[in-house]
């Protein structure tokens, strides 16, 4: 059963990009989001030219400073020139599972996607957006900024056209995704919907009957842990997040799987469990039913978000 349960666990690659593009004051935002594409201006770069790029970028650099009309003998004019250069180039090098972040005027809607496809494309007709050269990309979330940790004003300041936002990386995991696994380490990010300040006994009581569920599955199934590969991280400005990092954490893998529905069959499960596995989850949910009623409660406390994990993309 727990091969079985594993597999609707979503595992993060490490080696992705993390890019926040700019759509031109919002005014390609709507366009990026219904047609699922980010795009570049400059179309008289094309995908050609991108694709002979074997001179380090000097054919298309001339072809800038002309079209630009941009004096490449002083050191502002090659400054300017490679600039638009290196941007056009990090657009075609993005990799297929990169993660897109993208803002809406103002930058009060962010956009969360993935690079879906390994080469750029051209569209000339349609006109939506100017853009011609654009990346394919499938959008996960939009949430509105009051939802986002405050790190997040540090990468809607830039003003870069196309920004490497690399560091940010454990701060859009957890808001992309609830249940993860990366680097062998498994996330259970819980949201915290309270906007009131947050009891610490209901914290401490949720935190600890976490800890309690995940040891008492750890017996059951003859799990290997060790205790000191355990955290947490917490920030709790209301809302929030809760996360729980559990080094080979199948335990975590399981109790947001208990806590995430109701296995008598009021939901729809995934197609790979078999009524043995629904069987032994009902079994392992009546023994626990004391710390998952615990954990059932605080989460109504702190108004914390249910996740639904059997529903995967």
């Amino acid at each position: 059963m727990i091969e079985n349960l594993l597999k609707q666990v979503k595992e993060l690659q490490t080696n992705k990009g993390y890019w926040f593009v700019r759509t031109d004051s919002g005014d390609n935002f709507e366009a990026f989001r219904q047609l699922n594409f980010i795009g570049i201006g400059w179309n008289y770069i094309t995908t050609q030219d991108l694709n002979n790029n074997q001179d380090n970028g000097y054919i298309i650099k001339e072809k800038i400073a002309r079209r630009e009309e941009i004096d490449p003998s002083t050191p502002s004019g090659r400054s300017k020139i490679t600039a638009i250069y290196n941007k056009i180039k990090r657009f075609k090098e993005f990799k297929v599972g990169d993660i897109i972040v993208m803002p809406n005027e103002g930058s009060n809607i962010l956009g969360f996607g993935t690079i879906e496809e390994e080469e750029i494309y051209n569209d000339v007709n349609d006109n939506t957006c100017e853009y011609t050269k654009r990346r394919k990309v499938k959008w996960h979330k939009f949430l509105n900024f009051s939802e986002l940790d405050p790190i997040f004003y540090a990468i809607v300041k830039t003003r870069h056209a196309i920004s490497n936002i690399k560091n940010y990386e454990s701060y859009i995991d957890k808001t992309m995704e609830n249940l993860f696994v990366k680097d062998d380490h498994y996330h259970f990010v819980i949201d915290i919907e309270k906007k009131e300040d947050i009891n610490i006994y209901s914290l401490l009581k949720l935190i600890d009957s976490v800890n309690k569920l995940t040891e008492s599955i750890d017996n059951q199934f003859n799990f290997e842990t060790i205790q000191n590969n355990r955290s947490i991280k917490l920030n709790l400005q209301s809302p929030g997040k809760i996360e729980f990092i559990f080094k080979n954490g199948k335990s975590l893998a399981l109790l947001a799987f208990l806590l995430s529905a109701n296995f008598a069959g009021t939901v729809t499960l995934p197609n790979n469990f078999t009524p043995e596995d629904i069987q032994q989850l009902i079994q392992l949910q009546e023994v626990n039913q004391t710390d998952i009623d615990t954990i059932n409660s605080t989460y109504l406390e702190l108004q914390a978000r249910k996740i639904r994990i059997n529903q995967i993309d």
